[in-house]
């Protein structure tokens, strides 16, 4: 009896494993899938590459304007005996250096595009390191000034409207600095000695000023008109 027992048995389970009904698996809690890292965290901003303080994008323009300036000086215009004055661009581009990317890039493209622009054309006599130091300080000047603007304006908020007016500050300290030490230097180097006419330092003065303050003029007018368009296009 025990045999016959077990053989049924085992047919039971044969036919209930050879049933075609689905087996009827155990539900799982489905496991939550891990949200992806982009969720969780923001998007890590790459920050702009910098080259002792100047961004990649700044450098380039600085190239352009080193470029402006070398062209400025290339074609100025000389008007008398050995380049004693001269109607040139370069306050405005070194301005423009000055005031969008500070004192030191100012400096750069002043005194490069003064070097360049005579081994390109040495129209205005032998080559004078003091000349370039002066126009170097073109651009580095309104570089400080406009430094200061922007700190004062971190601390109160000065409107677009008035870059013109620092414009103007940045212009009257090139002309008390610049414009009176070129002309000291000019006299010593190139006219004391090899002009009849000109045998004290103030008869000269008060004849190249008044031509030097007019291509002055010239260079802020064409300034302040450019700088706060130039601003917003450029972004800065």
């Amino acid at each position: 009896m025990e045999k016959k027992d077990l053989t049924n048995s085992e047919d039971v389970c044969s036919e209930s494993l050879s049933s075609e009904d689905p087996v009827e698996e155990p539900d799982f809690p489905e496991e939550e899938t891990p949200a992806r890292e982009q969720d969780e965290f923001p998007k890590m901003v790459r920050p702009r590459k910098r080259i002792k303080g100047l961004s990649v994008k700044a450098i380039c323009y600085c190239a352009v304007l080193v470029a402006l300036s070398v062209i400025a000086n290339t074609f100025t215009v000389y008007m008398n005996f050995s380049g004693s004055n001269a109607l040139s661009f370069t306050y405005t581009v070194c301005f423009l250096a000055g005031a969008f990317f500070g004192p030191f890039a100012g400096f750069i493209v002043g005194a490069c595009g003064d070097l360049i622009g005579w081994l390109i054309n040495p129209a205005g006599g032998s080559f004078n390191p003091l000349l370039t130091l002066t126009s170097g300080l073109l651009g580095l000047i309104p570089g400080v000034i406009f430094m200061l603007r922007n700190n004062f304006s971190s601390r109160k908020k000065i409107p677009l409207k008035f870059m013109p007016v620092w414009t103007i500050i940045a212009f009257v300290a090139v002309w008390l600095v610049c414009t009176n030490a070129n002309t000291l230097i000019m006299y010593y180097f190139y006219i004391a000695g090899f002009s009849k006419k000109y045998t004290s330092f103030w008869p000269y003065y008060i004849y190249r000023i008044p031509f030097q303050t007019l291509f002055w003029a010239i260079n802020l007018v064409l300034s302040i008109a450019l700088v706060v368009p130039l601003k917003k296009m450029l972004k800065l």
